[in-house]
């Protein structure tokens, strides 16, 4: 994510990775009277400052400005306690000393050889016990020039040492600004730090003009800009059984394509099956055959007639008496016997037969009302208009007061503010002409209880969104007061 960060900026490093001394806030002329104290005299400059003020920072600048014919060292107290060694170890380290069994005499022949020029830099020296902090005062007498840093100044004097308090003073919204744009700059930002002021304002007032908590808040701010404007997936921001739920729908869906697919080529396969039986050769039958299918339909013709004949030996007497019928015996003549059939009833499907009933089933016969039922029972068309035509309901029409012409060209649908009520005219006239507004003002009679209620309005909108910004920008006392919006139908006019 880091290069993520730097390539979306434009950064060719991390401008917070090292902190760096920006002269504002006063640092400048702290830095200059400890570089004098260490250089001119044996007092001991103590710089105070909560953390996060950047008091590593000013030794750092601190050691930058010595004269050159000074050697300085830092010694960062929180790293020499996490090595759990003696203080005179510590600092023989530090010097690059190689007599460890006796670091105490190493120290001191090291500082005697410096012949004064030697400067220790000792960052959170209240972090160190009683005992340390007074085994590091003792050094000054033999040469050593010593700068400390402190949270908090020391409630005891330092060993009979003088010293000079000197005070990091938290930074300003401009000091903030001047602070993060040289941290930008020197990260290959030629436009500074890309933020708006009033962002760093709020930086800096969460920080509590702090320098390395300022630098931690925007860091912060501009990897999480970094990362949002990434763009995500639409489905990252729906909730995870909104995705099981459209993933479950998707599946059903292919499932559901699979069968219909399945079913259709299983009835492709079945009607190329019947197809290719139906393209078979006809095998004709021979002649014997045809004449043995012809003797035994004879005998059924047979059989037949010998059934009607006894069930019915006259049937002619039974048929109906036909006035005229025509005469087709020379076409009987001519044309031979046909044989009698039995027909048989096709088969039909159960969704005939339905259909075949429900066309049998007989419907009422329409009732007949007479004209003055009709004219009596309303149309159900006329009926559900009145049902849907809204019913606008008006405040009742009121003879209204001379001298205001401008109501003459409002409409009904638009609005106005009402800004007083009162049963007499005489108080809401008052109250009307003690107003010193720029819109058009009216007193108003509408109806209350039956009775004349006057109300004082002002101004004409074309909707309840802009009379409501109107209410907005009329005066506290007529807003708290009880200002509110309403039509001109509502007051009866026009």
């Amino acid at each position: 994510m880091a290069l993520d960060y730097l390539d979306y900026y434009g950064l060719e490093r991390d401008p917070f990775e090292q902190e760096i001394f920006v002269p504002i806030a006063g640092r400048g002329a702290v830095l200059d009277q400890a570089v004098q104290l260490l250089s001119f005299s044996q007092m001991i400059p103590l710089i105070q400052g909560p953390i996060g003020s950047g008091r590593t920072a000013m030794l750092k600048a601190i050691a930058s400005q010595l004269p050159r014919d000074r050697n300085y060292f830092i010694l960062s107290c929180d790293q020499f306690l996490l090595q759990e060694c003696s203080l005179m170890s510590a600092l023989a380290d530090l010097f690059e000393l190689d007599s460890y069994a006796h670091a105490s005499k190493a120290v001191l022949n090291f500082i005697k050889a410096q012949q004064g020029h030697l400067v220790l830099l000792v960052d959170d020296f209240d972090l160190l016990d009683q005992s340390s902090q007074h085994a590091l005062l003792s050094l000054l007498e033999h040469g050593l020039a010593l700068a400390i840093t402190v949270c908090q100044l020391p409630n005891y004097e330092l060993a009979g040492h003088e010293y000079l308090p000197l005070q990091l003073e938290p930074m300003q919204s401009q000091d903030a600004l001047n602070y993060l744009n040289q941290h930008f700059l020197r990260s290959g930002v030629k436009q500074g730090v890309p933020l708006e002021s009033k962002l760093i304002t709020r930086f800096n007032q969460l920080a509590q003009g702090l320098p390395g908590k300022l630098n931690s808040l925007v860091s912060q701010h501009l990897r999480y800009q970094s990362k949002k404007s990434v763009k995500q997936p639409w489905f990252s921001a729906l909730p995870r059984w909104h995705i099981y739920t459209i993933f479950a729908i998707l599946c059903l869906v292919v499932i559901s394509f699979w069968l219909q697919f399945q079913r259709q080529t299983q009835d492709r396969g079945e009607l190329q099956a019947l197809t290719e039986d139906s393209e078979q050769p006809v095998v004709e039958p021979s002649s014997a055959v045809l004449d043995a299918l012809l003797e035994q339909q004879q005998l059924l013709a047979d059989d037949w007639q010998q059934e009607e004949w006894l069930h019915n030996p006259n049937p002619i007497a039974e048929l109906p008496q036909i006035e005229q019928l025509p005469d087709q015996s020379a076409q009987l003549e001519d044309k031979e016997l046909v044989e009698p059939r039995v027909s048989q009833e096709p088969v039909t499907s159960l969704r005939e037969r339905l259909e075949q009933a429900q066309s049998q089933v007989v419907s009422p016969s329409p009732r007949v009302a007479s004209p003055a039922a009709e004219a009596a029972t309303p149309s159900p068309v006329a009926t559900a208009e009145a049902a849907v035509e809204p019913q606008v309901t008006t405040a009742p029409q009121v003879q209204q007061l001379s001298g205001y012409p401008w109501l003459a060209a409002v409409r009904a649908g638009e609005y106005s503010i009402q800004l007083f009520g009162s049963w007499e005219l005489d108080q809401a006239r008052g109250f009307e002409q003690n107003l010193s507004l720029s819109q058009n003002s009216a007193v108003v009679v509408t109806q209350r209880e039956g009775r004349p209620w006057y109300v004082v309005i002002v101004g004409q909108y074309a909707n309840q969104l802009q009379a409501q910004a109107a209410i907005e920008d009329l005066p506290a006392n007529l807003r708290q007061d009880g200002a509110w919006s309403r039509t001109f139908r509502s007051m009866g006019l026009p």
